[in-house]
């Protein structure tokens, strides 16, 4: 890896923990599965590096380019396509963790008017609308989101004016 090793300042485990519970609670409800629980972190206090480094997580499979950061995904799904993820990417450049869902269905395409078109339209739909969900409980709960870091970047700008 280039550049400093981001699992020397992992984000802590309430983070984690707090921005999974938040992705479940949107992805399922109460009706978690048991695929999903499997890769949870063990409850309470973990270590967020050697979670963030073990085998549930899955990482690139080669180091990013320099400037460019480190990501971790947990493959937790949803109630309608086990592929959307969880991601926690390291910002090296803020030296900031910052988390999102990755639907993990823009590889997935159907011919325009196959019969599994307006299935398909129907599944993205869905991920972007759990994805949209979870991320704005992200930002409430004060995890560092896509949106929330566009959001401070504008502000600092503002304020060197």
């Amino acid at each position: 890896m280039t550049g400093k090793d981001p699992l020397k300042s992992p984000p802590p485990a309430g983070q984690i923990g707090q921005a999974i519970e938040l992705y479940m609670r949107h992805a399922y409800g109460p009706n978690r599965p048991q695929r999903a629980l499997k890769l949870l972190p063990p409850e309470g206090d973990f270590d967020p590096a050697a979670y963030l480094a073990g085998e549930k997580v899955e990482r690139p499979a080669k180091p990013p380019e320099p400037g460019h950061g480190e990501w971790f995904a947990i493959r937790l799904g949803n109630s309608m396509y086990p592929h959307m993820k969880l991601k926690v990417v390291y910002l090296p450049a803020k030296e900031a963790w910052l988390f999102n869902v990755d639907s993990h269905d823009t590889f997935i395409e159907a011919p325009r008017g196959s019969p599994d078109s307006a299935e398909l339209i129907r599944l993205k739909e869905f991920n972007a609308s759990v994805a949209e969900a979870v991320e704005a409980d992200w930002d409430r709960a004060g995890l560092l989101t896509q949106k929330g870091l566009l959001r401070r970047t504008i502000e600092a700008k503002r304020q060197r004016r």
